[in-house]
């Protein structure tokens, strides 16, 4: 990477600068040469080149969106397969070299976390709201993952639960169908349930019990709306 200071270097800097078409091809060309040389192993070193890659071409506007969205998967895929290969390594270590690698992972997990938060702004300002919402749902993912590894089991579950709400919510059809079958469950327990009560299985009683429970929300409902009518007159007086 030490020969690759320079571009990392204008890459990184917050102030973006003109950038020539000749000058773009040339950084460009010199990351892939970069990425070629890479063991096929080195997940974490070409997750890095390719969010550089990535980085370069979005920042100045010469990448088109479907190179974009295959690097970023590149990405994503490196970075889960380095995740992979930390915790095999721990799970194979002696005691002694446990937490040295702790270190590891706890570092990992780190770095893809900023890797991450840099491209979900990018995508932001660039108006790619879609996969600006992945990026930070990919974070979510890897933050939770690095609660877990902190044994923070009530800030794991937090952010697993944000991180999944972000996924399905990417997912209409799939939340929509998890949140029909779920009603369906709850409601087919409130039928069985009330009809163990046997005054519940004949129909008058069902009507009379039915219409019993309708007039009493309907009554506190009309209470709750008096009460904002009450204070919203006050309000204005």
């Amino acid at each position: 990477m030490e020969t690759l200071s320079p571009i990392i270097h204008f890459i990184d800097q917050k102030k973006v600068e003109f950038l020539s078409a000749h000058k773009y091809e040339e950084m460009r060309r010199q990351l892939l040469v970069k990425l070629q040389e890479l063991d096929s192993g080195s997940y974490e070193e070409i997750a890095r080149i390719n969010y550089y890659i990535l980085m370069l071409g979005l920042r100045y506007n010469y990448m088109k969106l479907d190179e974009a969205d295959r690097l970023y998967e590149l990405i994503d895929n490196a970075f889960l397969q380095e995740e992979a290969k930390i915790k095999d390594k721990l799970n194979k270590a002696d005691k002694k070299d446990k937490h040295t690698i702790h270190l590891q992972l706890g570092y990992f997990y780190k770095m893809a976390q900023h890797y991450l938060d840099n491209l979900e702004n990018l995508f932001r300002a660039k108006y790619f709201f879609d996969h600006s919402k992945k990026a930070y749902t990919d974070k979510l993912r890897f933050r939770a993952s690095q609660k877990l590894h902190e044994h923070k089991l009530l800030d794991f579950f937090e952010y697993k639960r944000e991180e999944l709400t972000n996924r399905f919510r990417t997912h209409y059809l799939l939340y929509t169908l998890f949140g029909g079958i779920g009603m369906i469950i709850f409601w087919r327990g409130i039928w069985d349930l009330t009809y163990n009560i046997p005054i519940v299985r004949t129909d008058l009683g069902a009507i009379i019990i039915g219409l019993f429970i309708m007039t009493v929300t309907g009554f506190m409902a009309s209470l709750g709306d008096r009460s904002i009518i009450s204070t919203t007159d006050k309000f204005e007086e």
